[in-house]
């Protein structure tokens, strides 16, 4: 019995030593700004950062049913920070209102920019971008 219970020590003592300490979840970005954001157009957003993702997937939004689902858009703000990071996403319109909003947000937070060959001082921006749902 003694033995057992030596036994058992000693495999709970090798079991914590093997827990890993740091969990496996991704870690969020800090948000590095080189300079002051600059406010641009979304027809100006080339000229200071490319978009490396193109498309990218999300379940419907908890608060849309499925027997309700309209088309519509939503057009968020977003600040891209020197490292090609979105940060403080906010919805500006919607419609129809309300319905997409979760969905636009999602959107932007999947967003992954590098800076363009003329951005070499990787400016920060501030940008609107329109996502349509059909």
């Amino acid at each position: 019995m003694k033995r057992l219970f030596v036994f058992l020590f000693v495999l709970v003592l090798v079991a914590c030593s093997s827990t890993p300490t740091t969990p496996n979840t991704p870690t969020t970005p800090k948000k590095q700004l080189l300079g002051q954001p600059i406010s641009i157009g979304n027809a100006d957003l080339n000229q200071y950062w490319v978009q490396q993702n193109q498309t990218f997937s999300f379940k419907t939004p908890s608060n849309i049913s499925p027997y309700n689902i309209q088309p519509g858009f939503v057009v968020v703000e977003y600040l891209i920070d020197s490292n090609g990071h979105t940060f403080d996403a906010q919805v500006v319109e919607s419609q129809p209102e309300g319905m997409w909003d979760e969905a636009g947000l999602e959107a932007v937070t999947n967003l992954r920019y590098k800076p363009s060959k003329s951005n070499n001082s990787r400016t920060p921006v501030i940008v609107q971008s329109t996502f349509y749902f059909n």
